[in-house]
């Protein structure tokens, strides 16, 4: 016979009688949520249970015997504290696939090739645009780094890395005001291999096509290249890459355009990477360095040395900065 609290058993003798079930869970990364049927918070043994929870539970089956009580529940789960990042990052200890999304149970990338070679079946050549970022438009601070949405999410079968860098150590992209990634992440350097490998298994010509995005937010201080002696705080949010410039820039008071502090500036953004610190496989050109512009261990971004104009034709600014005025 099952023994109750005096309180609890003097409640259930009482005429009218109300229960609330709760639900604990716990996430495998031990952070407790709590859940309940009642129509108000209850806390109880150290959490609590919110009342937003849409679960419908059985009757409970027990018997005198040795037998084990039963009870079934179904519903769905909704909380605040529950986030698009935390599911991410696989709080919740489930494994999903993040390049399904089509209705065919395959690859995005897949579905997205077979489609367009339905439908422009001529098609000889793509372009596969890899984004990395960048963080501020004075080309002597700006360094480029890869990025990521989280900081923080087990992945498998491989871990994400571009160039040596690991998740932890890239770029994490800025957030808007409802907490979501304002730009996709740098897809990991096994992702493009197996993307270009996928592409000349169809008999298309690849071009990897780096990408500059530049993660300025609203509201930051940084000092704008343009506004004189560059002593203005703020710079545009989410600006072109094209406008990438010395500091302050051309035109305004104080510009060091056309002096060798120009030249300084723009050398520390581009560094001083060479044909040698590339290797081209017959499917993949691979930067071998410690990224393409990350300042100060940058062995840089001379991309023009390998991709010409792929990047180098959307820096206009950054390319009217003049070293002497010869």
């Amino acid at each position: 016979m099952k023994s109750l609290p005096p309180a609890l058993q003097a409640h259930l003798d009482e005429g009218t009688t109300t229960l609330a079930w709760c639900w604990r869970i716990v996430l495998a990364d031990g952070v407790t949520l709590g859940f309940t049927d009642h129509d108000r918070n209850v806390t109880f043994d150290g959490t609590d249970f919110e009342p937003e929870s849409g679960f419908a539970a059985s009757e409970v089956r027990s018997g005198s015997d040795l037998s084990v009580d039963a009870q079934d529940a179904q519903g769905v789960l909704t909380s605040d504290r529950i986030t698009e990042t935390d599911i991410r990052k696989g709080s919740g200890g489930a494994t999903v696939a993040e390049n399904l999304n089509a209705l065919p149970d395959q690859p995005d990338i897949v579905v997205t090739l077979d489609r367009l070679q339905a439908i422009a079946s001529p098609v000889e050549s793509v372009s596969l645009v890899v984004a990395w970022f960048g963080n501020d438009l004075r080309a002597g601070s700006c360094k480029v780094k890869p990025g990521v949405e989280v900081a923080t999410k087990a992945t498998t079968p491989a871990n994400w890395s571009v160039n040596g860098v690991s998740r932890a150590s890239a770029h994490l992209v800025s957030r808007d005001a409802e907490d979501r990634p304002v730009y996709g992440g740098t897809p990991a350097d096994f992702a493009v291999v197996q993307a270009i490998q996928e592409m000349k298994a169809r008999g298309l010509r690849v071009t990897f096509y780096p990408f500059l995005l530049m993660d300025v937010p609203p509201g930051n201080t940084l000092p704008n290249p343009y506004s004189a002696n560059a002593a203005t705080p703020g710079q545009p949010a989410f600006p072109w890459r094209g406008r990438i410039t010395c500091s302050p820039a051309a035109g305004f008071a104080g510009s060091v355009d056309k002096t060798g502090t120009a030249a300084t500036q723009v050398s520390a953004l581009f560094g001083a990477a060479t044909p040698g610190n590339f290797r081209a496989p017959r499917f993949f050109l691979v930067l071998r360095c410690s990224g393409l512009v990350w300042r100060p261990e940058g062995c840089g971004k001379r991309l023009a040395v390998v991709f010409g104009g792929v990047v180098g034709g959307h820096s206009a600014r950054l390319w009217r900065a003049a070293a002497s005025s010869a």
